[in-house]
């Protein structure tokens, strides 16, 4: 564990996330293209185009640290739900008669994305991080069962990058739980972006990896929410409650944990909350007292040295020979 502990770096997981997002949108978009010179048959489809606008949104958020940005969060929270309604309507409507588990995985999805959405703006208020992990693990855990039953894909990987994002703006305080599932929800997200990365580029030559490493992404991905495992929520140990207030953005006040739980984060001497260098505190020195022992201190006399006088700078005439009694001081006569 010690070895994934200098990578245990939220703000680098965030920019490797998001580059990882706009890898995606890139590789599909330009996939299209390259099948379009390929292959005749292969036309040009403002769908594909639409649909990336997801990633590159949760990749803008990542990279921007944009997690508490109300116009973002609708933003991703709209398209997600625009756009997977979008596919259920394409596929109700496309040519020939679509089969049933088709057409029950597709509306599922848009299911899992408006609940999403729902936590993700608010409406459903958070109550801590067992209310966070029950809702986010029933919308992954639904989306899994229909990849590895092979009904349909709803876009497991997707929905566990949202599951990151819901909780990722409240990183600044830890609990005081261990850290061993947070390591998992690392692996899970480091497989993550090996496995969307290859497939993204061999995709775009119409090459896909074998059906085993989608599974393992499957199993992986249920592992990512715990990256934030160690993170409070806001609203923990309050009950749940809807606020539909957050959409017009009158929502109710959002409270945290208690405060003596609350540590904050340091990573590699550096303060997550401004990113800059934690310098050494001093002792504090008060009323002449020494903060370390408790002693009072005694002032320290000027030292003379070279015959100049250390307050003035001026040479020091030599002590002359004090008289006393009209005799000779040297010889006492």
């Amino acid at each position: 564990m010690q070895f994934l502990e200098k990578y245990r770096d939220h703000s680098l997981i965030a920019k490797v996330l998001a580059y990882v997002m706009f890898l995606e949108a890139g590789t599909s978009i330009l996939g299209m293209f390259i099948n379009m010179v390929r292959y005749e048959y292969y036309s040009f489809s403002i769908w594909t185009i639409l649909y990336q606008a997801l990633p590159v949104l949760a990749g803008l958020i990542f990279l921007l640290n944009k997690h508490n940005d109300k116009i973002f969060r609708l933003a991703f929270a709209g398209v997600l739900v625009v756009t997977r309604l979008i596919s259920l309507i394409r596929i109700i409507t496309m040519i020939g008669t679509p089969s049933f588990k088709l057409v029950l995985s597709y509306f599922v999805g848009v299911i899992l994305a408006v609940g999403f959405a729902l936590y993700y703006t608010g409406v459903v208020r958070p109550a801590g991080r067992k209310m966070y992990f029950i809702f986010m693990y029933s919308i992954i855990g639904a989306a899994a069962l229909f990849s590895i039953f092979n009904i349909g894909s709803i876009g497991v990987g997707m929905l566990a990058v949202c599951a990151v994002l819901a909780a990722y703006g409240y990183q600044e305080f830890r609990t005081p739980d261990k850290s061993a599932f947070v390591y998992a929800g690392m692996i899970g997200t480091a497989y993550y972006v090996l496995y969307t990365t290859l497939s993204g580029v061999l995709s775009m030559f119409s090459v896909y990896m074998p059906g085993f490493f989608r599974s393992v992404e499957i199993l992986l991905c249920l592992a990512m929410p715990l990256l934030v495992y160690d993170r409070f929520v806001p609203g923990e140990g309050s009950p749940f409650a809807f606020d539909f207030g957050a959409i017009t953005g009158n929502a109710q006040p959002q409270q945290y944990a208690p405060q003596q739980y609350q540590q904050p984060v340091q990573q590699n001497n550096f303060d997550p909350m401004t990113g800059q260098p934690i310098a050494p505190q001093q002792p504090v020195q008060q009323n002449n007292f020494d903060p370390m022992t408790g002693q009072p201190i005694v002032p320290q006399a000027p030292v003379q040295q070279n015959n100049f006088d250390p307050m003035t700078g001026q040479p020091i005439a030599p002590n002359q020979p004090v008289q006393l009694n009209k005799g000779d001081p040297n010889n006492v006569q």
